[in-house]
């Protein structure tokens, strides 16, 4: 594994578990994997082992994919369901905003818009081949849309 694949992996898998909104003590209980074995996955300070990688997805209920026939290698599929994860976030985010402040009707309102950009991104992600490249710019979207929705609902609170 390449030094640049390791660490797509190492912040894929941090995303992945804080979406989940588990720490690491929780993770170590579900799976048997020790906290600091956990750590020093997440700083990169260790290569562990396959059995401990599907031990660790698994109890994330987050599957590892490797495909056949197709370049895209298992960092890509855990950077969409990853990221797959993070806009079902920031669409409820904007949802759950709208409907408190009965907006959700209003088509034209940014928020409106962005949840439906949000939406169709998601929705892409699954049935499409990417490269890692192209994720990144996916990524960058996300965190735009992410903090603008952020700065909005902050303005109109």
């Amino acid at each position: 594994m390449e030094f640049d694949e390791k660490e797509q992996f190492i912040k894929s898998f941090v995303q992945l578990r804080k979406s989940r909104h588990i720490t690491q003590p929780q993770l170590s209980a579900r799976s048997g994997v020790p906290q600091p074995v956990i750590a020093r996955l997440e700083k990169g300070k260790t290569d562990p082992k396959l059995s401990t990688i599907l031990k660790l997805l698994d109890s994330m209920e987050a599957k590892l994919t490797i495909k056949e026939d197709q370049k895209m290698d298992y960092f890509i599929t855990l950077e969409k369901e990853v990221m797959s994860e993070v806009a079902a976030e920031i669409y409820a985010t904007i949802t759950r905003y709208m409907i408190a402040k009965n907006i959700q009707d209003d088509e034209k309102h940014p928020l409106n818009i962005l949840g439906h950009m949000i939406f169709q991104i998601k929705e892409n992600l699954i049935g499409k081949e990417y490269t890692m490249e192209e994720l990144k710019l996916i990524q960058a979207k996300f965190e735009f849309a992410r903090d603008y929705a952020n700065e909005v609902i902050k303005n109109n609170e």
